[in-house]
């Protein structure tokens, strides 16, 4: 079996104005649908941005979260869990990023425990 190629666009903490947000958002809109059947293209913007471009792509582009929670709901200021970005229709998250790792000190242990929290 041919594996899917996979597009993943990850916006990290950009752009800082939502009039840009829709600039790339007309873009990504001129891409031809046949182009996008033959692969996944995954924009993985700041959770801000997410319902934007959930309302705003054509089908064909998923949207995804740059990160969940290894908890679940509760009292986690800042954070939002997988069960969250599953209802805000994100059908892909990053887990295990380097910046994760380095910056905030998370572990592989801690993106095992988000992996399964995602599934």
């Amino acid at each position: 079996m041919v594996r899917r190629p996979i597009i993943g666009g990850n916006w990290k903490c950009n752009p800082e104005k939502l009039e840009t947000v829709q600039s790339l958002v007309g873009a990504f809109n001129e891409i031809e649908s046949a182009c996008l059947g033959k692969l996944d293209l995954v924009i993985f913007p700041c959770a801000l941005h997410i319902t934007t471009l959930k309302s705003s792509l054509q089908d064909g582009i998923a949207v995804g979260a740059q990160n969940a929670s290894k908890t679940q709901c509760g009292a986690f200021t800042g954070e939002w869990s997988a069960s969250m970005a599953r209802e805000m229709g994100c059908s892909w998250v990053v887990v295990g990023h380097s910046e994760r790792r380095h910056i905030f000190g998370e572990t592989i242990e801690d993106s095992v425990t988000k992996a399964e929290r995602i599934q």
